[in-house]
């Protein structure tokens, strides 16, 4: 039946889904945690190796962690570890070179994206805000919580 103000209803209101509370509106983006790695493996680069790491620890986003990984060179570990304060210092546990130093910072790694940044390279003040603003994390889809029995 339809009225000339639209079509006739029962009497009880429908329920919009977008207002019902116990229903998970959309999911927020946020920003990605993002874990910086380096790779050092020579005293040579002492001074980069400790500028690249200032230039990350400047960033206007700051880094979810930056993790310094060393390649066959104890004393360079030891000492980096020592002159970091509040960077992860580790030794490469993969196959020598760049690759292994790699994964074994990806595999330390905690972030939800992982970068990677050479160890004589001076990253921009904003390299991580606009990588983050590139990779926006948008929670999967969420149900109500039906555990309660009212």
């Amino acid at each position: 039946m339809t009225s000339q103000h639209g079509p006739a209803t029962s009497g009880i209101p429908r329920q919009d889904s977008r207002s019902d509370p116990r229903l998970p509106g959309p999911a927020a983006p946020r920003r990605a945690r993002i874990s910086v790695v380096i790779c050092a493996s020579t005293y040579d680069r002492w001074d980069d190796t400790l500028a690249a790491v200032a230039a990350v620890q400047a960033q206007s986003l700051p880094a979810h962690e930056i993790i310094v990984v060393v390649d066959d060179n104890r004393e360079l570990r030891l000492d980096l570890a020592t002159a970091l304060a509040g960077v992860t210092v580790l030794a490469s546990a993969g196959l020598p070179g760049l690759a292994g130093g790699r994964s074994t910072g990806t595999a330390a790694a905690t972030g939800d994206l992982v970068v990677f940044l050479d160890d004589d390279a001076a990253a921009d003040p904003d390299w991580l805000r606009d990588l983050a603003d590139r990779h926006p994390m948008t929670p999967g889809p969420t149900a109500p919580d039906t555990s309660r029995r009212d």
